[in-house]
């Protein structure tokens, strides 16, 4: 329907990170793109990339740009618009020349935030300096609300500066003006606008095509649309998707009347409520909110786009959650402080450096040297070097497929026989890959096989070959069980017998009530006491402050921090909460003795939940 519609391109990925691709829809990114180019025959497919971060989250090297424009574009995709959030122009040179050897369009995105003095004028020098490259158009991507003034007067003053280059505005739906605004856009001039078929809660921060070609109508515009093929477009969107929860659609709603609302990407915004739902505190939405544009300013910027807006929004979450500001920090924030993402458009701000790395790491000289390049990781661009070469091979080997002490045999054996495809998806996301391509040997392996034409004799050098089952092995079992419908696997050979079944399953249990996992407790610890056991006096409960998963040790398997009848002071760590790919320590409030576990290690708990009984009264 979309390319019937009369769209002069379609963008053929979204904002889907290869790591859901890889986990939760158990699909090949390229075998995705393919089928979905191979669809697009009169629009050109298009596929839009956050500079070196691609479409994920971890700058990369620039060898892994052009190496992954070069993949997509055997897949199918015709035309990429590339943006650097931090206005890169060597990210986007390079991003330019890597698509004309390919042979595909290019066109290079301006990310506009328009709060900061000069704004106008640096945006202005960058699409100068980036029209003289010769892109295939120049594309202004808005970070936050734009006023329809303000909007006329940019695109104006872009268009006088670039006539030869087409201009496309990529307006962000902050405030809800975005329809609005696009039309104040294509009044002063602009080629393009970028809209979108899907629902609001599907992608929030897109221009809804149908309030834009009402304006356009009204104004004598033709947009070459063909409206009843763009409603069915919508209308199939509309049957593939829920918005789920309707209280957080219910306070969207209400926060596009804050003034903080225009100050935020509407994606980041929506992203914002989803995560705090989750966490159990929605009602926190404007706090998060204000503490979003708090963080924006720590970060030396007035505007941010994906990923740094979701990375600052994350940070925000945990600002708001622990009550104090820069006390839990991410990786990905850790890098963008240090430089690794390029130089922030401001100085960033010198006490948060000091909260996060302490006085030795991060010196005032250096925060400023970064803005003129000379931050330690801010260089190697201009050589062919990636921004991040070293910090991105700290943040693969830190990741699950590369702890120190990890079996890797299973992706080992993957290695042989790879196509670049597949290298490529393990280069950017390990883990995910490494599964997804250990699920789909085994899967091939099996359907391999003709059971009716071999005889007995013939299979069993197969199924010997399980005979030396191990972790990895298991490892594999894990993961196509995880991957499918499946409530219990059961596989059987000459040397082993492994039943796997999902948590929560009712084949967990003979009597089809709750699962009964078996618990390894301390020496003289009693078995987890039930959740619903009130407290008696002298008795103090430990509640989970956030939604996650519940380990007894700073990290899974390793030895718990506390058992029954241990003495605790205000501040011993009890536990750790595994949440957004953070573990999160829980500490004791109150001095005493721990008189109950109240969860089981591994268990995923909600917030508020119980978790520890200290008994206050004991000696």
């Amino acid at each position: 329907s979309l390319d019937e519609a009369g769209y002069l391109r379609v963008d053929v990925w979204g904002d889907m990170s290869l790591a859901h691709c890889l986990g939760r829809l158990n699909e090949s990114p390229w075998e995705r793109l393919r089928a979905l180019c191979s669809r697009v025959s009169r629009s050109t497919p298009q596929m839009q990339l956050a500079g070196t971060c691609l479409i994920g989250s971890i700058p990369r090297p620039l060898g892994v740009l052009r190496e992954f424009i070069e993949r997509a574009a055997d897949c199918g995709v015709r035309s990429f618009l590339v943006y650097d959030p931090l206005n890169s122009p060597a990210v986007l040179e390079d991003a330019l020349v890597s698509c004309r050897k390919t042979g595909v369009e290019c066109r290079l995105g301006l990310v506009y935030g328009g709060r900061a003095t000069g704004a106008v004028d640096q945006i202005q020098e960058l699409a100068q300096r980036m029209a003289g490259a010769g892109p295939d158009g120049l594309c202004l991507k808005t970070t936050n609300a734009l006023g329809p003034r303000s909007a006329r007067t940019i695109v104006g003053i872009l268009k006088k500066s670039v006539p030869a280059v087409p201009l496309e505005v990529d307006l962000d739906n902050a405030g809800g003006m975005g329809p609005l605004v696009a039309t104040c856009c294509a009044e002063a001039g602009a080629d393009l606008v970028y809209t979108s078929v899907a629902p609001a809660w599907l992608d929030p921060a897109a221009l809804p095509v149908s309030a834009l070609l009402g304006s356009l109508e009204d104004m004598g515009m033709e947009s070459g649309l063909r409206p009843p093929l763009v409603a069915e477009a919508a209308q199939r969107f509309a049957s593939l998707t829920d918005p789920g929860d309707r209280s957080v659609v219910k306070q969207l709603e209400v926060a596009r009347h804050w003034a903080e609302a225009w100050e935020v990407p509407a994606g980041a915004l929506y992203r914002l409520a989803l995560r705090l739902d989750e966490q159990g505190a929605l009602g926190r939405l404007r706090e998060a909110l204000e503490e979003f544009v708090r963080v924006c300013s720590d970060m030396g910027a007035d505007g941010l786009a994906a990923p740094l807006a979701d990375i600052a929004g994350t940070q925000a979450i945990l600002n708001v959650i622990y009550g104090r500001r820069w006390h839990v920090v991410p990786d990905e924030m850790r890098a963008y402080l240090r430089g690794v993402y390029g130089s922030s458009p401001s100085p960033v701000a010198y006490d948060v450096l000091l909260a996060v790395f302490g006085e030795s790491p991060v010196s005032p000289e250096m925060v400023v040297g970064a803005q003129a390049g000379e931050h330690p990781r801010a260089q190697g661009l201009s050589d062919g070097e990636g921004p991040c070469d070293v910090e991105t091979e700290a943040w693969e080997e830190g990741g699950a497929a590369g702890r120190a002490g990890e079996d890797r045999s299973a992706e080992t054996r993957l290695l042989d026989g790879m196509t670049a495809e597949e290298a490529l998806l393990l280069k950017l996301a390990p883990q995910e890959a490494a599964a997804f391509l250990a699920r789909r040997k085994a899967l091939t392996d099996v359907a391999g096989y003709d059971l009716e034409s071999e005889s007995e004799g013939d299979l069993l050098p197969t199924v010997d070959a399980w005979e030396r089952f191990g972790p990895s092995e298991l490892r594999e079992l894990v993961a196509i069980l995880e991957s499918s419908d499946v409530e219990e696997l059961t596989v059987e050979t000459a040397g082993a017998k492994v039943s796997l079944r999902k948590a929560g399953s009712a084949a967990s249990s003979p009597s089809g009530g709750p699962p009964a996992e078996p618990t390894t407790m301390g020496s003289g610890e009693r078995a987890a006491e039930p959740a619903e056991k009130l407290p008696g006096e002298g008795e103090h409960v430990v509640t989970a402050p956030m939604v996650g998963t519940f380990y007894r040790g700073p990290a899974p398997e390793a030895p718990p921090f506390v058992v029954q009848g241990q003495r605790v002071v205000a501040g011993d760590p009890l536990c750790v909460l595994e949440a957004m790919k953070l573990l999160n320590e829980v500490v004791a409030d109150v001095p005493g003795v721990i008189g109950a576990i109240l969860v089981e290690d591994g268990a995923p708990v909600e917030y508020g939940q119980p978790l520890f009984v200290i008994e206050t009264d004991r000696e």
